[in-house]
């Protein structure tokens, strides 16, 4: 059995712990977004924009909303979709074991062979009421090909679950589950807006089921038939049911015959095997009605499903048109313009990062899967804004403190994984080294830190044997920051919301006492002058060199003196800004000073 599989089989023995786990996450995030609203990086209900549109209780009630539906999914039905899941990969790998399987492709260079079973495995999930019936086995009779076969097949498996209705087994082999309806969060509606509605079907407003599956179309859905395959165990589950939330949106909200039962079928002919095991690949698809209310429901909301160009590029259109709505620059900041566009926005990169991502702790990539890759990785990084390379987009920081996470599940690891990036993301790190505690900010995946405290750090780091990138500013990377941490170096990275706790700590400031601050100036003022500028309530000291070879001699005075300064290289000035010592010198050597600047631009 491959880790992988191991793992999913220990995480439906510990579902229970691990949904607790995952609640006290959730609950963290819920402290976040309160913080990014409070705040305005989120709508909020203090928050005033320089544009017009304003936030109104509809927005902020639709968004905490959508915020209260990233709970856990930890229900009845997700847990009996990972658990059929788990036995068709086990029955595979007993299958290959027992009859054996033709090899069908190699790689050589990386170890991987593929092998076709001997003996495939197949299996039938009907939803119908509040049970899942699991149906083993291909029934006899069905053709191979033909229009008919869909319609045999899924009579001849709702005549086999007429007989386990009525007590009639027939040899069938079948398993029974209980189901919640925990898919009906799915079914929140967002609104359009008028450049969205025209590229889905005109409609006012959409199902939060239907932009996940937008993005599981731009990445592991075939776009030409209702199929998806998938190596990773737990992504059947999580696939199909967002399918099943699709459908049961559908039969309720767009006029279908909601009485038929759902039937979808799952298949494995296909074993990959690598050095760190086997893992069965399972082909999942609707069957019958479910099919045809998926593709009505894509036609109806104008998917152009079955061109697999149309489909990416009309997918990509949808997500540039959303982003360009969803989120505003704001001064230094990005913000959330309109709220359905991002919630809209959100549903659908998670599902797409779910699928197709690469996730790390400070930076998220998706792979552009379509050919060729980069025209298609192009497109994408053009609707978003952002930049790629190789194929792959890379998410920047705006976007990554910005995107809603999608609700993660025991029964797919990597939903998890997401969930925890986007609440953990690091927008700065401190690093303890040298007796030092030294900021850096977070920018597209590198750490940076400017000024004097950045040649101070890039010395640091040279004796303990890092190299940092510099280019005026310093740059660490996060490998480099991890490898820092464990040679004992204190590395703690921060959340949005942990950043904004250190800034607000006031900072312990040394004053000298008047004597020393009286012989510093006087040496000083020998080769420079000074002058106050005001700027608000508040006023800095600026020196400027009337000597400017002096530079070094009084960099080092100060330096001595433990203020706390900032260093103009270019104009051979310093500035005071700290309040506390800016009073302590004017109270002391304010004779020594010109009348005070209101002017920004000399400075």
């Amino acid at each position: 059995m491959s880790e992988a599989l191991e793992e999913l089989r220990e995480r439906l023995e510990r579902w229970d712990e691990l949904c607790a786990q995952l609640k006290e996450l959730y609950y963290k995030y819920l402290d976040l977004a309160a913080f990014r609203s409070d705040k305005c990086y989120f709508p909020g209900r203090k928050c005033k924009r320089s544009w017009d549109r304003q936030y109104d209780m509809g927005d902020l009630t639709l968004m905490w909303t959508y915020i209260a539906n990233t709970a856990p999914l930890c229900g009845k039905l997700i847990r009996a979709l990972a658990e059929v899941e788990y036995k068709i990969r086990l029955k595979a790998l007993e299958s290959l074991e027992r009859y054996g399987g033709v090899e069908k492709k190699s790689r050589p260079s990386n170890e991987i062979v593929n092998w076709q079973l001997r003996k495939p495995v197949y299996s039938y999930l009907v939803i119908d009421g509040e049970k899942l019936y699991v149906i083993w086995g291909e029934p006899k009779g069905v053709p191979h090909r033909g229009r008919q076969r869909s319609v045999v097949l899924e009579r001849k498996i709702l005549d086999a679950l007429l007989k386990i209705k009525s007590g009639i087994f027939d040899e069938l082999h079948f398993n029974v589950f209980n189901i919640d309806h925990e898919y009906e969060r799915l079914w929140l509606e967002v609104p359009l807006s008028e450049s969205a509605s025209k590229l889905l079907g005109g409609r006012d407003k959409a199902p939060v089921a239907l932009f996940r599956s937008l993005g599981w179309l731009l990445s592991d859905d075939s776009r030409v038939k209702l199929v998806h395959e998938a190596g990773n165990p737990g992504q059947v589950a999580l696939r199909l049911f967002d399918w099943i939330a699709l459908v049961k949106y559908a039969t309720k909200r767009l006029v279908f015959d909601e009485d038929k039962p759902l039937v979808f079928k799952l298949a494995v002919r296909y074993i990959t095997k690598t050095k760190i095991g086997e893992n069965p690949r399972v082909y999942i698809r609707p069957i019958g009605f479910s099919a045809r209310v998926i593709k009505e429901t894509y036609l109806r909301f104008g998917i152009p499903f079955g061109n697999p160009k149309a489909v990416i590029a009309h997918g990509y259109e949808v997500i540039g048109v959303l982003n360009n709505m969803a989120i505003r620059r704001h001064k230094v900041e990005s913000v959330v313009d309109d709220v359905n566009s991002w919630m809209a926005l959100s549903a659908t990169l998670t599902s797409l990062i779910i699928g197709d991502g690469t996730i790390s702790p400070y930076l998220i990539r998706i792979s552009a899967k379509a050919k060729p890759e980069g025209g298609a990785a192009r497109e994408l990084a053009k609707a978003l804004k952002v930049s790629w390379h190789e194929g792959k987009v890379a998410l920047w920081p705006r976007l990554m403190k910005l995107l809603l996470p999608a609700p993660p599940t025991p029964a797919f690891k990597k939903t998890v994984k997401l969930y925890k990036t986007l609440l953990e993301y690091p927008v700065a790190v401190v690093v303890n080294i040298g007796g030092k505690k030294y900021l850096l900010n977070n920018e597209k995946g590198r750490f940076r830190i400017g000024g004097k405290k950045a040649v101070e750090l890039r010395e640091l780091l040279r004796r303990v044997g890092v190299e940092a990138g510099y280019n005026g500013r310093l740059y660490i990377k996060y490998k480099d920051l991890m490898n820092l941490a464990k040679r004992g170096f204190e590395v703690k990275f921060l959340n949005q919301m942990e950043k904004e706790a250190v800034k607000r700590v006031p900072r312990a400031v040394s004053v000298p006492d008047h004597e020393t601050l009286r012989r510093i100036f006087e040496k000083i003022a020998e080769v420079a002058r000074f002058r106050t500028k005001t700027y608000g309530k508040h006023k800095s000291i600026v020196i400027s060199l009337i000597d400017k070879s002096k530079f070094e001699e009084v960099l080092k005075l100060l330096e001595a003196s433990g203020l706390r300064f900032s260093v103009y290289q270019k104009k051979k000035m310093f500035i005071i800004y700290e309040q506390t010592l800016v009073e302590a010198i004017l109270s002391v050597v304010s004779h020594l000073f010109s009348a005070p600047s209101l002017c920004f631009s000399c400075v």
